[in-house]
């Protein structure tokens, strides 16, 4: 009698432990704020359905659009390629479940946090007409680590970490791509290249696994290395200047499928920089006088 006595005390005793436990876990104040600060802007249902962005920065706004499965950026009227990576990343950051608490939920607090619509930075996602995200970005945390966010027509306010600042503060050439020739076109394919200009013409022609500069050998390490430094290089910015007369320099590549691609190079500016153009493309570029002066070598410099 003694022994069932103990037996049900004790079974009694570890059925307590057990409802202690579980609400412990249940109710625990650390796990529940993780569990209700795991938040992401952008429904995952959304991403294909994205075709314009439009960021409002502190000085200056960029739009972006996308028509097929490319993305392009407009100024002024005028269409660009834009850098699908950077854009691919932003709708990445946005529609990713982070740590995003709660910080207030009161129309009051907008204004000392800058969320206010007249004073936020903002990013508008959309698909055609219809509204996906307006999301206003205010100011940093007090760790300066954070940023506070708030959807358009909610008082919900979210801190988190400031991932997005890079992006809205972001000029308009950083959202273009700028590459003066397409990433298809690989070294190993170039199989002829020339210099053209009034103070230097000489050519560069592939022998098997070398390379010669007119009939003599050339050091082909340094070709090789120019040739990946050229097909790499890109502009600082589009230039709509159509003023320019783009006749100091070319430089011509000619691969082995048959292409020939030329890169028409325009004098130095006061500015040090200069207006570039590649041949097939309908864009203009300004290129700093350091990379004019990278990819203007003298034959000389492959020997």
């Amino acid at each position: 009698m003694v022994y069932r006595t103990k037996l049900i005390l004790l079974t009694t005793i570890i059925g307590l432990l057990m409802l202690v436990l579980a609400g412990t876990v249940v109710f625990d104040p650390d796990r529940v704020s993780s569990k209700n600060s795991a938040f992401a802007w952008l429904d995952s249902k959304d991403l294909t359905r994205i075709d314009t962005i439009d960021i409002t920065g502190p000085s200056s706004t960029v739009n972006l659009h996308k028509t097929g499965d490319s993305w392009s950026v407009v100024r002024n009227g005028s269409v660009y390629p834009a850098k699908e990576s950077r854009v691919e990343d932003l709708i990445r950051i946005l529609a990713r479940t982070d740590s995003y608490p709660v910080y207030s939920s009161t129309a009051s607090a907008q204004g000392r946090l800058g969320l206010d619509p007249d004073s936020a930075s903002k990013i508008s996602i959309r698909a055609g007409e219809s509204p996906i995200l307006d999301l206003f970005l205010g100011s940093a945390d007090a760790a300066g680590t954070g940023r506070f966010m708030r959807k358009n027509g909610s008082d919900e306010i979210r801190s988190g970490q400031d991932k997005l600042s890079g992006y809205v503060e972001s000029s308009f050439p950083s959202w273009c791509n700028l590459r003066l020739f397409p990433d298809t076109l690989a070294p190993d394919s170039v199989q002829q290249l020339s210099i053209t200009g009034a103070d230097r013409t000489f050519v560069l022609a592939r022998n098997q696994h070398a390379w010669n500069l007119g009939d003599s050998p050339a050091d082909s390490q340094k070709v090789d290395s120019y040739l990946r430094s050229l097909l790499s290089a890109e502009a600082e910015d589009f230039d709509s200047d159509p003023g320019v007369l783009l006749d100091e320099y070319r430089i011509t590549i000619e691969s082995g499928t048959g292409t020939v691609q030329t890169l028409f190079v325009g004098p130095l500016s006061d500015d040090n920089q200069c207006s570039v153009a590649v041949s097939g493309t309908p864009y203009r570029y300004r290129m700093s006088g350091w990379t004019r002066s990278r990819l203007l070598k003298n034959s000389e410099d492959f020997q």
